[in-house]
């Protein structure tokens, strides 16, 4: 992989995370509903042959293409202005959030064994997958392909800050 790759995977994440803490939503592995179909408490997830399924939409979200609903780091809430002063984890030591449904918006959200990926999850993402920057349906965003050949979609739906969005 070449530098100019690796830097590009890196602002593609860093534009990911800031952009919602709930972008990414993954279910274990191990989920007996998961094994009979490809929908947990009624949301369709892919398997991109990695270590936790990935689902096909963002939270808030009606399609693949919907960047769906702006959540701050550690909020299970959306709100109306994303400034540090108004977030309840400014301040706080926080590790691993995944699975707590107090900040954990995939779980809070949509139950079952759904929640954001741990660190080392979105690491496998990056490095596991082909990331192809395309449009689909008329929006931008990253067409993400596991070792297995099946993707997902996500769409480019920037971030906020304050009030605005970029």
């Amino acid at each position: 992989m070449t530098k100019k790759t690796i830097k590009i995977r890196t602002i593609a994440a860093c534009a990911i995370m800031a952009l919602s803490s709930a972008i990414f939503v993954g279910c274990d592995d191990k989920d007996e509903e998961a094994t009979e179909n490809r929908y947990i408490n009624g949301h369709e997830f892919v398997d991109l042959g990695l270590s936790v399924k990935w689902a096909t939409v963002n939270i808030g979200a009606t399609s693949a293409t919907d960047s769906g609903t702006y959540y701050a780091w550690g909020e299970t809430e959306p709100t109306l202005n994303y400034a540090v002063g108004n977030s309840k984890t400014y301040g706080k030591t926080m590790t691993d959030i995944s699975g707590d449904p107090f900040y954990d918006v995939a779980r809070a959200k949509w139950g079952g064994t759904w929640r954001i990926p741990t660190k080392t999850e979105f690491d496998e993402l990056l490095k596991k997958c082909s990331w192809l920057w395309t449009t689909k349906n008329g929006k931008y965003g990253y067409t993400i392909t596991g070792p297995n050949n099946n993707s997902i979609f996500l769409p480019a739906g920037g971030w906020k800050h304050d009030a605005d969005t970029y």
